[in-house]
């Protein structure tokens, strides 16, 4: 009686194809990881280093750079801060303001009130009011500016030379109170 491995040697015939095609795909796969090394070791050395280094950091500010002073000059920049009344009648009264210089003009603006003023230098120091929306007071007077310091401007409205508001603004972006 035969064995099963000599029936099976009698039926299935050679295995060779397989073994020889096992071999090849086996060098195949070799020669590919041996070109893959060599590409590898062959790169700049440069490049890996610099993929490794940390992005650079960078410092971004929330407030605007305050520009160069000098107190001769006229203001430039947005002011923020509290006007407050000086006349007799409503005294310590006060109101939001925003004060905005640039080049030769100049507004004021009263936020809550929806208030808005024009202002035309006649001097370094002195500025025409000329209201630009219906909730401004009628009457035209004068505004003294000066910066006491680097960052602060120090304002006065005043009708026929009397001051009737004031108030020291500092420099910065209006933050409206949610």
């Amino acid at each position: 009686m035969s064995d099963s491995f000599s029936q099976l040697k009698k039926s299935g015939g050679s295995n060779r194809p397989v073994v020889i095609s096992g071999i090849i795909v086996l060098v195949v796969a070799s020669i590919a990881a041996i070109a893959a090394a060599v590409v590898a070791l062959s790169r700049d050395d440069d490049s890996s280093a610099a993929s490794a280094t940390p992005p650079e950091t960078v410092t971004v500010t929330a407030t605007p750079p305050e520009p160069d002073f000098d107190p001769e000059n006229s203001p430039e920049g947005t002011f923020v801060g509290t006007l407050t009344s000086v006349e007799e009648d409503t005294a310590g009264r006060s109101w939001q303001a925003v004060a905005t210089f640039g080049g030769d003009t100049g507004l004021v603006v009263y936020p809550d009130q929806g208030c808005t003023v024009s202002l035309t230098p006649l001097s370094q120091q002195t500025y025409r009011s000329t209201p630009l929306t219906d909730s401004c007071t009628a009457t035209e007077g004068f505004w003294q500016v000066s910066q006491p310091e680097s960052g602060l401007l120090d304002l006065a409205y005043e009708i026929n030379g009397v001051p009737t508001v004031e108030g020291t603004l500092s420099l910065g972006v209006p933050v409206r109170p949610e």
